[in-house]
């Protein structure tokens, strides 16, 4: 985990990069806001394998020039996606808690192997922002 001052790209208040990658295959996602819970983005798709070894990451930054947001918190997580209204326990899951300066980034960078097959949400967000609505940005995996 990092965080560290650089220049910011488009977006309201954060401009997010999310990716997963293994054995030559890539997937992005950028930015979104909730509401809704969903966003207004399709989420990408990354088909993997059980025991194949994925790289996570991401990079957040802040891309309001005139604001510093005291207090955010940057929440990370890959789990299962559950059936039911049982939430699943994340394979990975934290939390960065920080003041981030205008054009100030954070990132995240995680190697593992999922061990079932199933379906999985890669997805980072913030939290408290002091604003109307969250930013994030959120992969589907798919197993097999």
């Amino acid at each position: 985990m990092f965080a560290l001052a650089g220049s910011a790209a488009w977006g309201e208040h954060f401009d997010i990069t999310l990716s997963v990658a293994g054995q030559g295959r890539r997937v992005e996602a950028h930015a979104d806001q909730t509401p809704p819970a969903a966003g207004h983005l399709p989420r990408p798709v990354f088909h993997g394998r059980t025991e194949e070894l994925l790289d996570l990451q991401f990079l957040l930054t802040d891309a309001n020039p005139h604001r510093t947001y005291e207090g955010l918190t940057i929440h990370y997580y890959l789990a299962p996606q559950a059936a039911g209204p049982i939430a699943a326990v994340p394979l990975t899951e934290g939390r960065l808690q920080l003041d981030l300066k205008p054009d100030g980034k954070a990132g995240w960078r995680q190697q593992l192997r999922v061990r079932h097959p199933g379906r999985y949400l890669l997805r980072v967000e913030s939290e408290r922002s002091q604003s109307d609505h969250e930013h994030f940005a959120a992969i589907d995996l798919v197993i097999k």
